[in-house]
């Protein structure tokens, strides 16, 4: 099934097919005895067919789904729940920062926006991992992918973080050969395929500096390095591929001049490894296989990007919800919604939909806009033409944050602004927090120019502006400001409009929304006393004191409220008065919005606080009684037998600094079900051993003095036990259930399917499936190279797992993996003393039955025997026994 990415492909395939058809010499790259067409003819077919194989893969992996994506396709409909599932079954852990970063890359894939997981902070775990550089340089290129791929997340800018954008694109710099090429490990070779996924990885990131110096000095190892077959010393598809892959991220055409040879290009090259099957062979001659055919259709997808001038491979995959407003001098504008990745990709859609004429100019700085609907730059004979300005979340980002246009990385909600820049400023409307439908409504309009020298936007009244809102229409006095009156409830367009002369535009066209409300709302009315919640209502209203009133009445509770000089306020309810306690104490009220308190400096009298529908009202008894800040409960997703820790933190507010102050909540008590526990000076409660089920916890401290905090309460669900949670988990032996609990739990066993939860507890182990258990127990990593085992493909799923247990000692090169037999336990013991590095001290054996197998397994028998690891039934050790998954979890939960 294909998206409108797909449509994005189409229509770039018919212009190149057009210009082909009009421009006879035309061709990728050098001549050869193929034309252009054919081979956008091969690459075509050859993506939909490939295509169509990987749509049936299961499991299908997180660079076959970003390919898919990007070439326009829709992963299956059950993709995104299947990697959701991995990371609750895994609880977020990943011991391997690639499986991390893969992780982040497929869930993109899948259309997940969120960096977090139910809870799960998978892109801060990424940037906190202790094992960034401990698979070689894959750890770091796969993590700058995966930011390009998460649309440059705010998070990886953070000082605060052991990684971020600046540090691994330095370390990946550093990291790069004289020579100019990458290696997967830093004192490694030069190698075609880690170079090119190097640029890939550098490629989004190139304002950085030395990036792209780094970038040119890459390409030109590639070129030095390509012959008609392949590259030098690596003649594999899958090095070409990834070379396909790196050079069209960085703006190379690798089916051009530069990288052809006798005629051939990188591009007909990589054609040439496709077999009648439709799959590509890893090398000339051989059958297809999987990992050469999701690589070259990578390659094709990334070719295809970069004749279309789309956004790399990876980098378009986030692609962001944004508005795109061009507007010039004359007071014609255009507004368009579009999905972009960098802000010239949004402003090319955006024209495209007006069907407006424009033109681009390359420079030293960046490709510039020069032209849009017939308005060139250089029309009022100075420096005036077409600039750019984004507004996000209702603020204009600083001046000195815009780069070139094709260098700028949306966000989801950005407000593009394209103008004609005659000494224009930007656009800005001030408006009352809260409008309620009848009431007049003063907005002043700004222009905002920026300071270089103070690096800040400098203010000014904007007067003899056209503002139109709805159908009303206004124009601003000198100090900028109109007086809306009439306005109907409902959300209305605002927009802001100032005419040009010969020599100047003040501001640019503006667009806003304005929320008026309607004169009652639908809220919630909680009122809480010393010791508890008295009334909990939903009521109609328009203001605060309303609001308390309505709630009142409804619940029959009597209540007093008095006239002052600030306004009218509530004495007593339910004949709790105030100055109970002798003091300044009394009824006081809160305003909750969008689940946070709204600021106290905007509190006034009730009856003058506009309320907004949803909001929560809590009036309560204040004694020195805090608000809750807020309440963090880890793990955000507990399963039975997990210990909960609650965090509760509580806030005040500073009057003279006008912001809230935030500190741990301590002395509180936090409720679930019918027990309770007090938070300790940090403001942590901790639950042990919990029981399955969904909980009601309330955070709450009545004392004798009144409520230290206002009441806050919510639901917690908790799982059932992860083995209970397999649907064979009857099946699991008593001696083995909690081994079986606790790996799970550690994430060093999972189920045996994608589709449901199935653990098969009595299935051996095969050989493969223990070194990749015993690996991700004692934490052993290494990246499988060709030829490092020889029955070892390099596309098997156990490739890096095999190079692991070769790196830790516990295989030797020169003998076959077997990775796909199953493991014996006279086996399984070799490979444990062996990776533990144990000696026995024992001169002879206990078991009768080691007669009959090799006598080099006998040794290790004794010593994990000797250490407790492996344990024999009375005087047998059953050595040519495979080792079933619940057996390998008894044994490896010994492991030191």
């Amino acid at each position: 099934m294909r998206t409108h990415a797909f449509q994005k492909m189409i229509a770039g395939w018919m212009v190149m097919l057009l210009m082909i058809s009009t421009l006879s010499t035309a061709a990728i790259g050098a001549a050869s005895d193929q034309s252009a067409a054919s081979v956008h003819k091969q690459v075509e077919e050859s993506l939909a067919q490939v295509a169509g194989m990987l749509e049936k893969k299961e499991p299908l992996s997180p660079w076959a789904a970003a390919g898919l994506v990007r070439a326009g396709y829709t992963l299956p409909s059950n993709y995104q729940a299947h990697i959701l599932a991995s990371v609750v079954e895994k609880r977020g852990q990943y011991r391997l920062v690639t499986d991390l970063e893969k992780t982040l890359i497929a869930l993109v894939a899948s259309g997940w926006e969120d960096e977090q997981v139910y809870g799960y902070p998978l892109l801060k775990d990424l940037l906190s991992h202790e094992g960034m550089t401990k698979q070689g340089t894959n750890g770091v290129m796969y993590a700058l992918i995966a930011l390009q791929a998460m649309g440059y997340p705010e998070m990886a800018t953070s000082e605060q973080l052991d990684w971020n954008v600046e540090k691994l694109v330095y370390w990946l710099v550093q990291a790069q050969h004289e020579d100019g090429g990458w290696s997967l490990t830093v004192d490694g070779d030069s190698d075609p395929d880690m170079t090119g996924m190097a640029l890939s990885a550098l490629s989004g990131f190139d304002a950085y500096a030395g990036v792209q110096d780094a970038m040119d000095r890459g390409v030109q190892w590639l070129d030095e390095q390509w012959l008609a077959d392949g590259f030098q010393n690596k003649t594999a598809s899958e090095s070409i591929a990834q070379a396909v892959i790196g050079l069209a991220s960085v703006g190379i055409d690798p089916a051009g001049e530069r990288f052809s040879r006798d005629g051939v290009s990188l591009i007909e090259q990589l054609l040439s490894y496709r077999t009648d099957s439709g799959q590509y062979a890893h090398v000339q001659g051989e059958v297809g296989n999987d990992m050469a055919t999701e690589q070259a259709f990578l390659a094709l997808t990334a070719y295809t990007l970069y004749l279309q001038e789309q956004p790399g491979l990876y980098e378009g995959l986030a692609e962001a919800d944004v508005v795109v407003h061009i507007s010039g001098p004359q007071l014609w504008s255009a507004t368009s919604e579009v999905e972009a990745v960098e802000a010239l990709e949004a402003l090319q859609d955006a024209l495209k939909l007006e069907n407006w004429p424009y033109t681009i100019q390359d420079s030293s700085f960046g490709a510039y806009v020069t032209m849009i609907n017939g308005l060139e730059q250089g029309t009022y004979g100075g420096y005036d033409g077409w600039n750019y300005a984004i507004e996000r979340s209702g603020e204009w980002l600083p001046g000195n944050q815009f780069l070139a246009m094709a260098d700028f990385h949306l966000q989801d909600g950005d407000q593009l602004y394209v103008y004609y820049n005659i000494g224009t400023g930007l656009t800005s409307v001030q408006a009352p927090d809260m409008i309620q439908a009848g009431q007049d409504a003063v907005l002043t309009v700004e222009r905002q120019v920026w300071n270089w020298e103070e690096s800040r936007y400098e203010a000014q009244p904007l007067a003899d502006a056209q503002v139109k809102i709805g159908s009303k229409q206004w124009n601003t006095n000198e100090q900028g400001q109109i007086q809306a009156t009439g306005l109907a409830a409902g959300q209305h367009t605002v927009e802001v409009r100032t005419e040009a002369d010969d020599s100047s535009w003040a501001a640019i066209n503006y667009r806003t929304t304005l929320q008026v409300a309607p004169e009652t709302v639908p809220v919630h009315v909680r009122v809480e006393t010393t010791d508890r919640t008295l009334t909990k209502q939903a009521v109609m209203a328009g203001d605060a004191l309303e609001a308390l009133e309505a709630a009142l009445e409804q619940a029959d509770v009597a209540y007093e409220v008095a006239d002052s000089s600030f306004g009218t306020y509530v004495t007593a309810i339910d004949d709790l008065e105030q100055g109970k306690y002798g003091g300044w104490d009394g009824w006081n009220y809160a305003v909750k919005r969008d689940g946070s308190y709204v600021p106290e400096s905007t509190y006034g009298a009730m009856a003058d606080f506009s309320l907004m529908a949803g909001d929560e009202l809590i009036v309560y008894y204040n004694h020195g009684t805090a608000k809750i800040a807020d309440v963090a409960i880890q793990p955000a997703v507990p399963q039975a037998g997990d210990a909960v820790t609650f965090t509760v933190r509580q806030q005040s507010w500073d009057w003279e600094q006008g912001v809230p102050v935030v500190t741990p909540a301590a002395g509180v008590d936090v409720w679930m079900g019918e027990k309770f526990v007090t938070t300790d000076e940090q403001g942590i409660a901790a639950f042990t051993e919990m029981e399955a089920g969904t909980f009601n916890w309330e955070v709450q401290a009545y004392r004798d003095t009144g409520a230290k905090v206002i009441k806050e309460t919510g639901t917690l669900h908790v799982a059932p036990s992860r083995a209970a949670q397999f649907t064979d988990h009857k099946e699991i032996a008593a001696w083995a259930y909690e081994s079986v609990e606790e790996a799970v739990k550690r994430g060093w066993l999972y189920g045996v399917r994608a589709d449901k939860l199935v653990f098969a507890p009595k299935q051996s182990l095969t050989r493969a499936e223990f070194a990749a258990l015993l690996n991700r127990t004692l934490g052993f990593a290494a990246t499988f190279s060709e030829g490092m085992l020889p029955d070892v493909p390099v596309n098997a799923w156990y490739a890096d797992e095999a190079a692991a247990a070769l790196e830790a000692g516990y295989v030797q090169a020169d003998m076959a993996f077997r990775g796909q037999e199953a493991i014996t336990r006279a086996e399984m013991a070799t490979w444990i003393a062996k990776a533990l590095k144990l000696e026995s001290t024992r001169t002879a054996s206990d078991y009768t039955d080691l007669t009959g197998i090799d006598a080099a397994y006998v040794p290790y028998i004794e010593t994990v025997a000797e250490n407790g690891y492996i344990i024999g039934y009375q005087d047998s050790f059953m050595p040519q026994m495979s080792v079933t998954r619940e057996m390998a979890a008894a044994v490896i939960l010994r492991l030191p």
